[in-house]
């Protein structure tokens, strides 16, 4: 099974790859996730591929993800 970092995975190509990650889920593992600022996105997608790292670019809205993460028990 492959490990992928998806950078700029709340984009147009970001999202694109993880459709077809999921469709090819026993092919492929999401590693890590970034994105710049897509909060709400960002949480969703952490929460459906559990990767080992998540990074986001905008340190005024780290609070706001960890807030969201823990809404989803994540």
């Amino acid at each position: 099974m492959k490990r992928l970092a998806v950078v700029g995975s709340t984009g147009s190509i970001g999202q694109n790859t993880l459709r077809v990650v999921e469709h090819l889920s026993d092919r492929f593992r999401i590693f890590a996730l970034a994105a710049n600022s897509a909060v709400e996105r960002l949480a969703n997608q952490t929460a459906q591929f559990h990767p080992t790292v998540v990074a986001i670019g905008d340190p005024t809205r780290v609070d706001e993800f960890r807030s969201r993460c823990r809404e989803l028990k994540i």
